[in-house]
């Protein structure tokens, strides 16, 4: 099905971003209008509006020639905020062709002991599960004496707790954890809208210019949490109707996320605050909007709920309740 310019007045359409990514493969092509030859896609911005960073366009005739952080800034009626505050979050679509490095996000007190640092936790949901069909996640060792001693013997991948990995699972990703997503894994993450990321190691990867990509070795350990988180794997809380399910897949101080699974025809509420509507798999429509594999909506503060039909899987995220 064509991809439509045009959404809704309600629902306002974003346009996925490309990152190319020494890591990345060519699945991401799929979701894209566009020939990207065969450059290797590391990630796809479904929703962004970063300062300094990528900034999402907006694909829609209602808002032309706008992008995302033009809207936070211009429209704060659609996001039920006031002026002045950065934009919280990021939504991308990983698919790592490669391991991607072992790597650390600061969490909110040692990113304000940090000039230029910022905060950042995250979470993933898996769309298709690496080849070892494991992800690599926290640790078990008490502190960071030692971890340092550990990692001094030992390659960090060796030091990471391995879960399992299917189609359709969820982790939480809290700052200070240390992880790497493994090769073959799609991912859909939502994260706190940081790029300040420490890395312990990055396989001897080298970049464009032939030389070795940057650690941060003493920073991540400095960053990391000691023990390690134990909720990183939170169970889902579903609901059930004829039209289909809606798991309850986490909430935090930074976002919520629920995926729905549309049988026939399915209401999904959006809170009272904006939303991003994410099509991961389905061709079908959400109010009167085309939508299929790969979209992702802006939901304005004003609408309350979502009319999805057909066999569409989404996710909805949500800020979380200080944004």
């Amino acid at each position: 099905m064509a991809r439509p310019t045009e959404a809704k007045p309600g629902l306002i359409r974003l346009k996925p971003v490309a990152a190319p990514k020494l890591w990345g493969g060519t699945r991401l092509h799929e979701y894209l209008d566009e020939d990207c030859g065969s450059e290797r896609i590391g990630e796809l911005f479904l929703a962004s509006a970063a300062d300094d960073g990528v900034d999402t366009p907006v694909d829609s005739e209602y808002l032309p020639h706008r992008t995302l952080l033009e809207l936070w800034r211009e429209r704060p009626d659609l996001f039920g905020r006031s002026q002045g505050s950065n934009f919280p979050l990021q939504i991308k679509l990983i698919d790592a062709e490669e391991d991607l490095s072992v790597q650390v996000h600061p969490d909110e007190a040692f990113a304000r002991a940090r000039p230029g640092a910022h905060a950042k936790t995250e979470c993933w949901y898996a769309v298709h599960p690496s080849r070892h069909g494991t992800v690599l996640l926290g640790h078990d060792f008490d502190d960071a004496e030692s971890f340092r001693a550990a990692l001094s013997r030992h390659a960090a991948t060796k030091l990471l707790t391995a879960h399992s990995m299917s189609a359709g699972d969820f982790y939480y990703v809290p700052a200070g954890t240390p992880h790497c997503i493994l090769a073959g894994s799609l991912v859909f993450e939502v994260l706190q809208s940081s790029e300040t990321t420490y890395r312990l190691c990055d396989h001897g990867r080298v970049d464009t210019d032939g030389r070795g990509r940057t650690l941060h070795v003493d920073d991540a350990i400095e960053a990391m949490r000691f023990p390690s988180p134990s909720d990183l794997r939170p169970p889902a809380v579903r609901s059930r109707s004829s039209g289909g399910t809606v798991d309850r897949l986490i909430d935090t101080e930074y976002f919520g996320l629920q995926r729905a699974q549309v049988l026939s025809r399915l209401r999904l509420p959006t809170g009272s605050s904006f939303a991003f509507l994410s099509v991961v798999s389905g061709v079908g429509y959400a109010d009167d909007t085309p939508v299929r594999r790969g979209d992702t909506l802006l939901v304005p503060a004003h609408v309350d709920e979502v009319a999805l039909s057909d066999g569409l899987d989404v996710i909805l995220t949500t800020p979380g309740p200080s944004e």
